[in-house]
C-alpha cells in the first residue's frame, strides 16, 4: 500500500505513475497474472486501483480468492456477485473472512450501509486475522464497562469423583458431567 495514493482519484494516481489516461477516468485496472510480493496489485490498495484476474470457472475463482486473502486480507471481508446459492454457500464456507457480502459493493456492504451488518467504519478481522473480534466494531466495543456479577446459587462446578490409582484423565466422563450440569442450568 502506497500512502501517497491512498484515497486519491485515478487521474492523480496515473500522474504519479507517469501514465496518461483520458479525463474523467474514475478507476485504473491492472490485469494481474499472480499473487504475492511480485504482484503489487494483489493486495489492498485503498484507492481507485484494482487488480483484475481472469479464471476458468467459479471453483478456480474460489481458490484465487483464498490466495488473495492470504496475501493481505485474511479475516476481513469478501464480496461475491452471484445468484447461485450453491456457489455463494461454497464461498461462505471456504473463505477465511469475517463477512461475506453478497451482491453488494464491498465498501458499502462491509460497513453496513447496504446490508444488515451493524454500521461501523472499524471492521474486526477475527482471530484468523489477528483481531479480538470479527464484528463490525461499535462504540460499545470501545467502552470499558465494569460488571459486578453475583453467584446465582446454582453452582454447576462439583468435584469429579476420583479414581484411585488412575494415571489418565477420562475425557469422556468429564464431558458427560459437563453436559449433564449444563442441561440443569438451561
Amino acid at each position: 500500500m502506497n500512502p501517497k495514493i491512498v484515497g486519491r482519484d485515478a487521474l492523480y494516481i496515473a500522474g504519479v505513475a507517469g501514465i496518461e489516461v483520458p479525463a474523467g477516468t474514475r478507476l485504473l485496472v491492472s490485469d494481474e497474472k499472480g499473487v504475492g510480493p511480485k504482484y503489487p496489485f494483489s493486495k489492498e490498495k485503498l484507492t481507485a486501483l484494482l487488480g483484475f484476474y481472469v479464471v476458468n470457472d467459479w471453483k478456480e475463482a474460489c481458490e484465487q480468492c483464498i490466495a488473495l486473502l492470504e496475501n493481505g486480507g485474511i479475516g476481513h471481508s469478501l464480496a461475491i456477485h452471484s445468484n447461485n446459492p450453491d456457489v455463494i454457500r461454497e464461498f461462505g464456507l471456504k473463505k477465511p473472512v469475517s463477512r461475506l457480502l453478497v451482491n453488494t459493493p464491498s465498501t458499502h456492504g462491509a460497513v453496513g450501509l447496504s446490508t444488515s451488518l451493524f454500521p461501523s467504519f472499524t471492521l474486526g478481522s477475527g482471530t484468523i486475522g489477528g483481531s479480538s473480534t470479527s464484528d463490525n466494531v461499535t462504540p460499545m466495543n470501545l467502552l470499558n464497562i465494569r460488571r459486578v456479577a453475583y453467584d446465582l446459587g446454582n453452582t454447576v462446578c462439583k468435584p469429579m469423583p476420583s479414581k484411585s490409582g488412575a494415571d489418565t484423565i477420562d475425557v469422556q466422563a468429564i464431558t458427560e458431567l459437563i453436559v449433564k450440569e449444563l442441561k440443569k442450568v438451561i
